[in-house]
């Protein structure tokens, strides 16, 4: 009794809270008013994930294959591959974030694109299938 007595008085604190004092309010209004930011940073993410995994495939099927990547050894290990993937990803993920916080107006705020599409294209255009078509050979 004494439980559900507990369980009850919280739901009623986490209900009748007002939606500024709920965490859970908080937090899901700041991704509806950040969906634009959120999609850059996951393609951003995705395109490098997709450059990290792309580089190990090829490794992995093509043995005479060396990365030409300045940060990485000619035959990088796996953490290397997804450390300098991790930090190409969080450096893109700031500029973004930067940018988005500090736009004088809602309208600047597409400038995340500025950063998102270059990086997007050259993984979706030219790095991956170069990867793939390598381990082909």
């Amino acid at each position: 009794m004494k439980r559900i007595l507990i369980l009850a008085i919280a739901v009623f604190v986490f209900v009748s809270a007002p939606v500024s004092a709920n965490p859970i309010g908080k937090a899901w209004h700041w991704v509806d008013t950040h969906k634009e930011l959120l999609a850059a940073n996951a393609l951003v993410v995705a395109s490098f994930s997709a450059d990290a995994a792309s580089t190990r495939y090829t490794e992995a099927h093509c043995p005479r294959c060396i990365e030409t990547n300045p940060l990485l050894p000619g035959r990088p290990s796996s953490a290397e591959v997804w450390g300098v993937s991790a930090g190409y990803s969080v450096t893109v993920v700031t500029l973004n974030s930067l940018a988005w916080h500090y736009a004088p107006n809602k309208t600047i705020r597409h400038i995340v694109w500025y950063f998102t599409a270059p990086v997007v294209a050259n993984e979706a255009v030219y790095t991956i299938p170069n990867n793939v078509r390598a381990a082909g050979r």
